[in-house]
Parts: structure tokens; sequence; C-alpha cells
């Protein structure tokens, strides 16, 4: 198919707008706008997908640390509070063919509470925590 020059020299050049022709600042910081929107959405959806959860042993790690700088009582009612976490996160996959270490756990920290003249063993019972946090999965994630 040949192209008469003449006929292409008699078409008349498109007509847009006034407003169309003209590349002004505000579309261009809108551009601009929009992608990093678009960049901001894409980071917060990777940030999802690739974060490192914690594992209940890190997690019960990063807790007992923090606990060994309290005083004894206080210390106490975090592991037991700590021990309450680990159960209530493991919940859904326990079985009932193994026997429940955090219940043992909290029975014997019930026991020397209310025993007198008898103080607990804080360091074994952080072993314990630990010893139970290792058998764990990993924890759901938390906000």
């Amino acid at each position: 198919m040949s192209t008469d020059p003449d006929l292409v020299a008699r078409l008349r050049p498109v007509r847009l707008p006034a407003d169309f022709a003209a590349f002004d600042r505000s579309e261009v910081l809108a551009a601009a706008a929009l992608g990093i929107l678009a960049g901001l959405l894409l980071l917060a959806l990777l940030h999802l997908v690739t974060r490192r959860r914690d594992t209940a042993l890190t997690m019960a790690r990063r807790e007992i640390a923090a606990a060994r700088l309290l005083p004894a009582e206080d210390r106490l009612f975090r592991q037991a509070a700590l021990i309450d976490r680990l159960r209530r996160d493991a919940a859904p996959a326990r079985q009932g063919t193994r026997p429940d270490s955090g219940a043992i756990l909290r029975e014997d920290i019930g026991a020397s509470l209310y025993r007198p003249g008898t103080t607990p063993d804080l360091d074994a019972i952080d072993a314990a925590i630990l010893t139970m946090a290792r058998g764990r999965r990993r924890l759901r994630a938390r906000a």
C-alpha cells in the first residue's frame, strides 16, 4: 500500500485542547506522588512477606533476660506470665498424648509461692521455660 505524498501533506494536525498539550508542574508532582505511594505500598507488602518472625525460644530468651533485672517476686510473676503465653500459643497445636509441661511448671510455681519458708529456684524455672520453648513451633505473628 503506497501513500501519496500529496495526501499526507493535506492532512490536518491532530487537535488537542490547550490543557492537554502542556505538561505542567502539577502533573509532574501528581505522577511523582503516585509513584511514591505505589513504592510505599510495595515496601509494606514486602515487609509483611519477608519479615522475620520470633520463635518461641527467642521470645522466651528475651523475656527471661529482661526479667533477670527485676526483684525475685516480680521475676517469678514474669516467669508465670511467660509460661502462660507459651501454653496459650501452643494450645492449638497441642496433642492429647503429650503431657503439658507448662501446666506442670505452673503448678510448681504455685506450690512454691504458697509453701511457707521456701523460695523457688528462679534459675531452674528459667531453664525449664527454655526447655519448654525449644519444643514449640514459631509463634503467631504479633502486631
